[in-house]
């Protein structure tokens, strides 16, 4: 029996905008959606080729019907659900992961850039998004404030793990003291944004 799509997409308006901090209930709550609607193979497949024939001889051909081989139907299939999936996804990301994500046409590659991202368990989330933290260097071929502004989302990614970190560490030793890294971290983003503007004023 075929799901009313328009009951599923009102549930779906419920759903809160990933962040980084809700991905497994928000990447279950989606999968179980495009699974009703029968597309969650965009996630999980490559699209499918269709071969290109052969250039013909300039030798006048009776015209005939053309005719679709399977592949190109089931090319045609994936086209659509691929910006069905890629949809919902963009349109149930927060902003800073909208603006990351806006140009990516596959709908597989987010989910999987999602899920190496946010997926992992708590040691690999931390590990990953520390790295890319400390990797980050400026370049002088790009725009100061662009990264200026993916400089801040690392430090946005690396204090959301802070947190949690504390929390958990907070639950388990509440007596124990410890200073927070997230203030240094603020008051260097802070002073990056700064040294930033004024180069782009100097620059201008």
């Amino acid at each position: 029996m075929a799901v009313p799509v328009t009951k599923v997409l009102s549930d779906m308006s419920k759903l809160e905008p990933l962040d980084g901090t809700n991905y497994k209930r928000w990447s279950q709550k989606l999968l179980i959606f495009f699974e009703q609607l029968d597309v969650d193979y965009a996630l999980f497949t490559v699209p499918p080729e269709v071969e290109v024939p052969a250039e013909t001889s300039s030798v006048a051909i009776t015209p005939v019907m053309s005719v679709k081989k399977p592949e190109e139907d089931a090319k045609v299939k994936y086209d659509k659900d691929n910006k069905t999936v890629r949809g919902h996804l963009l349109n149930h990301i927060n902003n800073t992961l909208f603006d990351l994500f806006v140009n990516q046409k596959s709908s597989k590659e987010i989910w999987n850039t999602l899920e190496t991202r946010y997926g992992g368990d708590d040691a690999c989330m931390k590990k990953y998004v520390v790295g890319k933290w400390l990797q980050f260097h400026m370049a002088d071929d790009k725009p100061i404030m662009d990264q200026v502004h993916e400089y801040e989302n690392l430090v946005a990614d690396v204090l959301s793990e802070v947190k949690t970190g504390f929390k958990t560490k907070g639950r388990n030793s509440k007596n124990e003291g410890s200073k927070n890294p997230s203030k240094a971290m603020m008051e260097r983003s802070k002073r990056t944004k700064l040294h930033a503007t004024a180069v782009e004023r100097y620059d201008t």
